[in-house]
């Protein structure tokens, strides 16, 4: 006999944060959501620990969140210039900072 998953919190409470559109924020915008989840966890676990919230999950969707946008924004920050070194030792330094 197979249940239905329709009736359980898990499934419905599954509201992840789309990296699609976590792309197209700015690093302001994304540095201001950072900040919020994280208020956000630690209201969670002084509210689970006080056992005032019984779904535990939650804790586990923020911290997913959080993980995707400090991803984009380590991307961000390691992207490479698309400027081009003027001299040859502008280019050796450029270089050496990569290896």
């Amino acid at each position: 006999m197979t249940y239905p998953l329709i009736n359980s919190g898990f499934a419905q409470d599954k509201k992840y944060m789309d990296f699609k559109d976590l792309l197209k924020k700015s690093e302001k915008d994304l540095q201001d959501t950072l900040k919020s989840f994280r208020e956000q966890i630690r209201t969670l676990r002084f509210s689970i620990g006080s056992d005032q919230e019984k779904n535990v999950r939650k804790l586990r969707s923020v911290k997913k969140d959080i993980a995707k946008i400090l991803t984009i924004l380590n991307k961000k920050i390691k992207e490479p210039s698309t400027e081009e070194p003027k001299n040859k030792e502008a280019k050796n330094e450029k270089i050496k900072k990569v290896k």
